[in-house]
């Protein structure tokens, strides 16, 4: 099997896996068990003769440590709590990563300090997002857009003395890999003491202090946080000290092969984290027999796709177009009813305003902006030549088979008024708005990432600096001068 048809084959069956997997149980109460196909896929998946194993070791290992570590604690998650299933393993890492090289510890040091240092920084961007300044932010985005917490540490360490390495690995640790819960939670601190009355420089301290303290302490930071919130459906203490001594092998293994160290933190997260796009939530929103197939048609149409361009040799390089595939399917969707992305942006825009107007900007980590974008990118994929790419990726042509022969999708009259079901399928499939990576597809994209780490383990994968074109800049252009993608950070 050639390294592009390995990748494919990876990518392919877990998103096999989940589908099949909701399918399944989607009418009954989730049980961590309906994780086991999930966790043998991941556990088999092999390693090419070009691809790094420790990096591979990463993903496997820390899989099947999750599954096991969690059924020992309980047998169910709670659906308010499956978002902190991925903020778990990268805290426990770090601390690994501290006790193998004094000298990354020096820099987190420096970075504390520098932390310090930037009150006024923390302070402004803080209130920024409490007032809504920027529109709708995805605080944990993986480029330095406004309000993301990239952006944020970006300024920070403008212009600090730390080990290139050891800097890229603090961005990653603030986007994708999440240090702790607080990377989602940005500014709450603020916003509470505020309220609260507590004074302006209490609030800030506060915010300060938590930012600090998540790099000084990671695991103790994650707990204390898990607690604040109310998270109930195990102990996150236990469950983290477990994952750390299960990881200690193969971080030390990873770091021998100078495995980046913003690859070490990340593809633990990946392993284990994505585990949770199988829950109850997810459950829930399936119910709804129009959602489930859509769900269905976007899987099937990412894997009809890869299958069909392995085949005809149609996929060029190494890079699989997973979100690219898993966009164009949804716009195809949303087209179907006359609704288009710019009228999504619309709707979406007025009511992130509405919202704010009526109270403080919502604190929890909001996707809006990457479904907007998930959207934009597939409209422009789908659209015929030459304003957009008449249904292909490059060479690869796109199978939207599975949507036009799904009999759900083509027949919304059976799950809406009858006479005229305008809205069935636009009302189902903005059940993923809040949560795009169901149809995006985290998974697929995390095994995907995941092998392309593997041949490049010295490098880190996420284009932190890039500038991704992001639709909310054609209603709000005044937010790209508060970005630093596309800038050295």
């Amino acid at each position: 099997m050639s390294l592009i048809e390995k990748i494919v084959d990876d990518v392919v069956k877990v998103q096999e896996t989940i589908l099949s997997t909701i399918k399944r149980y989607r009418q009954i109460s989730f049980d961590v068990s309906h994780w086991d196909d999930l966790r043998e896929v991941k556990s088999r998946i092999r390693t090419h003769p070009r691809q790094s194993k420790e990096v591979l070791d990463l993903y496997r290992e820390s899989a099947v440590s999750h599954c096991d570590i969690i059924k020992s604690l309980t047998s169910t998650i709670e659906p308010i709590d499956e978002p902190y299933m991925e903020n778990l393993q990268t805290p426990a890492v770090i601390e690994l990563l501290y006790e193998l090289d004094p000298g990354f510890r020096r820099s987190s040091d420096l970075l504390v300090k520098a932390i310090e240092n930037s009150q006024d920084i923390i302070a402004e961007e803080a209130m920024k997002r409490r007032a809504g300044a920027y529109g709708p932010t995805w605080i944990v985005d993986y480029v330095a857009t406004p309000g993301s917490l990239l952006n944020l540490f970006a300024k920070i360490l403008r212009g600090i003395k730390i080990d290139r390495l050891h800097k890229w690995t603090f961005y990653t640790c603030v986007s994708a890999a999440r240090i702790t819960s607080y990377c989602m939670m940005f500014g709450s601190k603020l916003d509470g003491s505020l309220k609260a009355g507590g004074g302006f420089q209490k609030a800030i301290d506060e915010e300060v202090s938590i930012l600090k303290k998540m790099w000084i302490e990671p695991l103790k930071t994650q707990e204390e946080i898990l607690s604040g919130i109310g998270f109930k459906s195990f102990d996150a203490g236990v469950y983290m000290k477990k994952f750390k001594k299960d990881m200690e092998d193969v971080v030390s293994s990873a770091a021998e092969k100078d495995v980046h160290y913003a690859n070490i933190a990340l593809v633990p997260t990946w392993g284990a984290g994505d585990f949770h796009h199988i829950g109850q939530s997810t459950y829930n929103i399936c119910k709804d027999d129009m959602a489930m197939a859509i769900f269905e048609a976007v899987s099937k149409v990412l894997i009809s796709t890869l299958n069909r361009g392995i085949k005809d040799k149609k996929i060029e390089g190494h890079f699989i177009p997973v979100s690219d595939i898993t966009a164009a399917a949804a716009a195809y969707i949303l087209r179907m009813d006359g609704f288009s992305s710019n009228m999504v942006l619309d709707l979406m825009l007025k009511r992130f305003y509405n919202l704010s107007s009526r109270r403080s900007n919502p604190l929890a980590e909001d996707l809006i902006p990457e479904f907007l974008d998930f959207l934009a990118r597939g409209e422009r994929i789908v659209e015929r030549a030459p304003l957009g790419c008449g249904g292909k990726v490059g060479k690869l042509e796109i199978d939207f088979s599975p949507i036009i022969e799904n009999e759900v999708i083509q027949s919304p009259e059976k799950y809406s008024f009858p006479a005229n079901p305008l809205t069935a399928r636009f009302s189902s499939l903005m059940k993923f708005a809040d949560d795009p990576f169901h149809l995006e597809s985290d998974p697929s994209l995390a095994v995907l990432l995941t092998n392309l780490i593997a041949l490049n383990p010295d490098k880190p994968i996420l284009p932190l600096s890039r500038c991704k074109g992001c639709s909310l800049s054609r209603a709000i252009p005044s937010r790209c001068k508060h970005c630093l993608s596309g800038r050295s950070i």
